[in-house]
């Protein structure tokens, strides 16, 4: 969840690990936030990946255990199973999402700059 440079980042990372990625950005641009040729390099290597998905303009509108639960602009739901769900929201820690979301998850990690 988050397709700003934290976001980018950790996908380009995880592409080469051969995992199936599914990108989800509330805004209508991945890597909204990545100077331009970065932007660039990062939403071309996914366009050209079969393992990552990119839903720009979508809001999450829940996180479960079995995945999570997709708005787009145009109304339409989707839900995309997953194993594991990486919160790349911002540069700022957000603590108390952290700590509500291990209350659910005990198995959370916080890491990056939300760990310092």
């Amino acid at each position: 969840i988050g397709g700003g440079l934290p976001g980018c980042e950790l996908s380009h990372l995880l592409m080469g690990k051969s995992r199936e990625l599914d990108i989800i950005e509330e805004r209508k641009k991945i890597g909204f936030d990545v100077g331009g040729s970065y932007r660039f390099h990062y939403t071309s290597a996914f366009k050209k990946a079969p393992n990552v998905d990119m839903s720009p303009s979508t809001l999450v509108e829940e996180v479960n255990s079995r995945g999570v639960k997709t708005r787009d602009a145009a109304g339409n739901e989707k839900f995309v199973r997953a194993n594991t769900v990486t919160v790349t929201k911002g540069f700022r820690p957000n603590l108390s999402l952290a700590a509500q979301v291990k209350r659910i998850v005990p198995e959370t990690y916080v890491i990056g700059d939300c760990a310092n």
